[in-house]
Formats: C-alpha cells, sequence, structure tokens
C-alpha cells in the first residue's frame, strides 16, 4: 500500500499553475484555482493590488475559449519555512512561459511572468482530494503578453 505523493514546495507551486493554466473549462480551472489561492489572499500584478475575484477572473479572461496552452517553467526558487518538514509552505518564486492559442478569434498569445508566492498550511473541508493543507497567501505578480494577430 502507497500513501499519497507529497509535493517539495516548488512542486506543489508548479503543478498547481500548470492545472491552471491548462484548463480546459471555466469549473476546472475554478478547482485548479481554488486549490492554490487562499480565500483571504493579498494579491498584486504588476503592482496593481487585486481582490482574488479579480485575479480569478483576469486569469479566466486569459484561458477563456482557449484551443491549446503549454507552460514552460524557466526557473524556480524556494524557501521553505523548515526542510525537516514533510509538507513544506514557505516562499517560492518562479519564471515561467505559456503560449495560449484560442479558437475564437483565432490568435496565440505569449505571457511571460514571474510570480512570488508565500504558501501556508489552511484547513481544508473534509473529503477534499486535492487537500494537502497548504495555500498561497501571497501572490506577486509581474506579467507581460503579446497578443499575436487574429489570424
Amino acid at each position: 500500500m502507497s500513501g499519497p505523493v507529497i509535493l517539495t514546495l516548488g512542486s506543489w507551486a508548479e503543478q498547481h499553475m500548470r492545472e491552471m493554466m491548462t484548463a480546459k473549462t471555466q469549473s476546472s480551472f475554478e478547482d485548479a484555482f481554488d486549490a492554490m489561492v487562499a480565500p483571504s489572499a493579498t494579491i498584486t500584478v504588476n503592482g496593481k493590488h487585486m481582490t482574488r475575484e479579480q485575479y480569478k477572473k483576469m486569469l479566466w479572461k486569459e484561458e477563456a475559449n482557449e484551443a491549446n496552452a503549454t507552460i514552460t517553467f524557466r526557473d524556480m526558487v524556494e524557501v521553505p519555512k523548515s526542510a525537516k518538514e514533510i509538507i513544506q509552505t514557505g516562499e517560492v518564486g518562479m519564471f515561467f512561459e505559456a503560449n495560449i492559442s484560442w479558437t475564437r478569434p483565432i490568435k496565440e498569445t505569449k505571457i511571460r511572468s514571474t510570480m512570488n508566492m508565500v504558501v501556508e498550511e489552511s484547513s481544508r473541508p473534509a473529503g477534499d482530494s486535492m487537500a494537502d493543507g497548504r495555500l498561497a497567501t501571497v501572490v506577486n505578480q509581474v506579467m507581460t503578453d503579446v497578443v499575436g494577430p487574429e489570424l
């Protein structure tokens, strides 16, 4: 019998970001978002503070009508609060690029981003299969997106 796979802090952040950026439906996007971002998270994007709901809407707008998305992680730095803990919390920073293509209208976008997060333990509802007790309580993201011409 094997137990659950416990991800390192950096692997946790990468997995959740990948699930969110490659979600095909709004429901799967919201599940991925909720599994990563704490309900009371402090969020800043390109120097602008926003609510969790504003951040979710902004990210879903990038995803809506998506035909295909790929995300490539270029670099990552993780600083666990305690390297001895099985489930790591702490700070994580990552640099990634995402390529998104849409069907309506047909176009492509390339997103380049750095994201720093503070990941802390949280309580999750019983039976939540995505729960390992961690959520991002602070998100600071700097991003650019270059939208290609409609085809």
